[in-house]
């Protein structure tokens, strides 16, 4: 998968991943049709369940992938001067992720008010790392680390996406787990983007370079979700009009 990230041209590597993303769709429905408790759901819900069964997918890979680069040597994760070494792989990983925000817009009906927001936001971020120079330091890499980033937590979508088809004890199991997953890796994550956020407004741009607003609405946007998320996973029951 790696040399796949690595090598492919960014326009071919966009168009092949929207159809095979978009194809994988029916299948994982088939295959999930097969569970008798997946029967039983709406078709709104089944669209929630193949789509975020889909997105846990791509994200594990992806993260397996990157976590090869950053383990062995961890600094890697502050030397962004060195993004460049890995652009291609790097820009890739990241569109192949927005990809899985983007589709679930237009499939998956069963989605909260701020998550569509969080999905919307990743689309525009899409845009603006398709045209990615990481020779330069600025706000494209923090979208980058922060989509890497958001990969970790799959273990969030195998619970989204499995809560409907376990028991109810396995269910809370899932989302402790999930709850865990997503506090650590988003704690980092966010200093992270305050660092660098600092960095590059105190040496490379202003902070109220458009480049640098845009930066902090969509963070915004996604903390607005993260919010709604988390409270989420640390309650112990469903949100009474929208849902994960």
């Amino acid at each position: 998968m790696y040399q796949l990230l690595s090598t492919t041209e960014r326009s071919i590597f966009l168009l092949g991943s929207v159809v095979c993303y978009i194809a994988l769709h029916p299948i994982a429905h088939l295959i999930l049709s097969k569970s008798k408790k997946y029967c039983e759901n709406s078709y709104g819900r089944q669209t929630y369940i193949v789509s975020n069964n889909l997105q846990f997918i791509v994200m594990g890979i992806l993260s397996i992938n990157f976590a090869s680069i950053i383990l062995p040597e961890p600094s890697l994760f502050y030397q962004t001067h060195r993004y460049v070494e890995w652009e291609q792989a790097l820009v890739n990983g990241g569109t192949l992720y927005c990809i899985t925000d983007v589709v679930a817009l237009f499939y998956n009906q069963k989605m909260a008010v701020s998550t569509v927001l969080h999905h919307v936001c990743t689309g525009v971020a899409m845009l603006i790392i398709l045209q990615a120079d990481l020779n330069h330091e600025g706000p494209c890499k923090g979208l980058l680390v922060y989509g890497l980033s958001t990969c970790l937590t799959f273990p969030v979508h195998i619970f989204f996406a499995n809560r409907f088809l376990v028991d109810e004890v396995t269910a809370r199991k899932m989302k402790v787990g999930a709850r865990l997953v997503y506090a650590t890796v988003m704690t980092v994550n966010w200093f992270w983007q305050i660092t660098y956020f600092l960095y590059i407004t105190s040496y490379k741009t202003s902070v109220l370079s458009t480049e640098s607003l845009m930066y902090v609405v969509m963070l915004c946007m996604w903390a607005y979700d993260e919010y709604f998320l988390y409270a989420y996973l640390s309650s112990n029951e469903e949100p009474k009009k929208t849902y994960y």
